[in-house]
């Protein structure tokens, strides 16, 4: 039931960036110095951190690489929602 599953695209980005969030305030750095080490403009984190940008598995590859932790550890939280959708 993809169509279902569609509904919650918003949500995963929203789960993901709250994940990339904890992550980067575990680190200790701030968002603008995460962005700064991707080459990235602050306002292009902040949008996926905040959900208001779709996140791709690319930017979620290279975030969890620069923060030192598997990509596993920001995807997690989301992982087995397609089954919560689907019921």
């Amino acid at each position: 039931m993809r169509n279902s599953i569609h509904i919650y695209d918003n949500a995963v980005d929203v789960i993901v960036g709250r994940e990339i969030a904890a992550s980067v305030a575990r680190s200790g750095i701030s968002l603008p110095d995460l962005a700064t080490r991707l080459g990235r403009h602050p306002q292009w984190l902040r949008r996926r951190v905040s959900g208001t940008a779709s996140i791709t598995v690319a930017d979620v590859v290279e975030i969890a690489n620069d923060l030192g932790v598997t990509p596993y550890t920001l995807l997690e939280p989301v992982l087995g929602l397609d089954s919560v959708a689907a019921s």
